[in-house]
C-alpha cells in the first residue's frame, strides 16, 4: 500500500498544491554495518494552475518512531534532496501526473538508532513495522524566463528566477512495513547479516538428518521475524521431532545415546552428558513454554532462546552423526 502526502501553500489563500507518494516495497537498506543507511525513495507531483510553474527547491524530512500527537522519537539527522541542481533534474510541476523519477531520502543510523528502532518493532508486534516522515518544505514559482517549460528553464544556460512561497507545508507520513520485508531486505542492508552471536552450519541434504531440517527451522525463523512467536517455538518443536526420528535407533532411545552410538563415545564422557542435559532442556522448552500467556513480554525472547538453542544442538548432533 503507497502512502501519500499532502503538499499545501498558504499565500495568498490556503491551497493543495501537490502531493508526496512513498511505497514501502521500495525501501532499503544500504551501507552495511560500517555506514548503515535506511533509504526511502519517493515521488513527487506538483499541480499546474494558471499562476506559473511551481518548482520543488528544498525538501527535508526527519525520521521518527509513529507517536501520538507528534510524539516519538527522532531516529536520524534530517535527510535533504535539493530540487533544483540534484543529479535528477529539476522538481517542476509536470501535465502527467508524479514524476517517473524517485527522489531517495537516506537516513543514517547510528547503532543506537538501529536498536531504538527494533525496540519500537517489538513494542508493535504482531502489527507492521511503523515510523513517520516528517517534512519541512520549501517551493516557489519560476518567474518568466522565456524558456518552453519550467524544466528547460531552469537547465538553461541563464539562471531562471523563482518567487518562493513564505509558508508551505507537507502532511507526515505514516510508513508501515511488513516485518518480513524489514526481515529480509532492510536489516541485511543495514548491516545486520553480518552480525552474529553464532554461527551455525546446517547438515547437508543427503546427510543423516536429511534436508527437511532446514526447511523446518526456516519456518521457525520466518515466524520469529513476523512476530508469531508462539508458532516459533512450535516450529522449533517440530525440528527437534525431525531430529529424534533421524537418529534415534529405537523409539525410546535417547538423542544423546543415539549420538554417543554413532562415534563410539562412551555414555559417560561429558559432550555425551551435556548433549543429553541440553537436549532434554530443549524438548522441555519447546513442549511448554508456548502454552506460557501469563508474562507477554517474554515471548519474544523465549521464541529468540528456542530459535538459538535448536540452531546450535542441530549442529552439534549433525557433526556426531555425520560419518566422517
Amino acid at each position: 500500500m503507497r502512502h501519500e502526502a499532502t503538499i499545501t501553500v498558504h499565500s495568498p489563500r490556503p491551497a493543495t498544491v501537490g502531493r508526496l507518494r512513498v511505497d514501502p516495497l521500495t525501501i532499503g537498506g544500504e551501507g552495511g554495518g560500517l555506514v548503515p543507511v535506511l533509504a526511502i525513495p519517493l515521488q513527487a507531483q506538483l499541480f499546474q494552475d494558471e499562476d506559473g510553474p511551481l518548482v520543488l527547491v528544498l525538501l527535508e524530512a526527519t525520521l521518527w518512531t509513529a507517536g501520538v500527537d507528534r510524539g516519538g522519537v527522532e531516529l536520524a539527522p534530517p535527510a535533504v534532496v535539493h530540487g533544483i541542481g540534484g543529479d535528477r533534474g529539476p522538481v517542476v510541476a509536470r501535465p502527467q501526473n508524479f514524476s517517473p523519477d524517485l527522489l531517495t531520502l537516506r537516513f543514517g543510523l547510528s547503532p543506537g538508532a538501529i536498536r531504538a528502532l527494533h525496540d519500537h518493532a517489538r513494542a508493535t508486534v504482531p502489527a507492521a513495522v511503523t515510523f513517520e516522515l516528517r517534512f519541512q518544505a520549501t517551493l516557489a514559482r519560476l518567474l518568466d524566463s522565456g524558456a518552453a517549460n519550467a524544466g528547460d528553464a531552469l537547465n538553461s544556460p541563464v539562471a531562471a528566477g523563482v518567487a518562493p512561497y513564505w509558508q508551505t507545508r507537507v502532511e507526515d507520513m505514516q510508513i508501515e512495513l511488513s516485518r518480513e520485508r524489514w526481515a529480509d531486505v532492510v536489516s541485511p542492508g543495514l548491516g545486520e547479516d553480518r552480525l552474529r552471536l553464532v554461527v551455525v552450519g546446517f547438515p547437508a541434504p543427503g546427510g543423516p538428518l536429511g534436508g527437511q531440517v532446514a526447511e523446518l527451522f526456516d519456518a521457525a525463523r520466518r515466524a520469529y521475524d513476523a512476530g508469531d512467536y508462539r508458532e516459533c517455538v512450535q516450529k522449533c518443536r517440530d525440528v527437534r521431532n525431525h531430529v529424534e526420528r533421524s537418529v534415534r535407533g529405537t523409539d525410546d532411545e535417547r538423542v544423546a545415546a543415539a549420538a554417543a552410538r554413532h562415534v563410539g563415545a562412551a555414555g559417560d564422557d561429558p559432550r555425551v552428558t551435556f548433549l543429553d542435559r541440553a537436549w532434554t532442556a530443549v524438548g522441555d522448552f519447546t513442549s511448554d513454554s508456548h502454552h506460557v500467556h501469563t508474562v507477554g513480554r517474554l515471548d519474544g525472547p523465549s521464541a529468540r532462546a528456542a530459535l538459538l538453542m535448536t540452531a546450535t544442538l542441530i549442529e552439534f548432533v549433525s557433526e556426531w552423526v555425520t560419518p566422517a
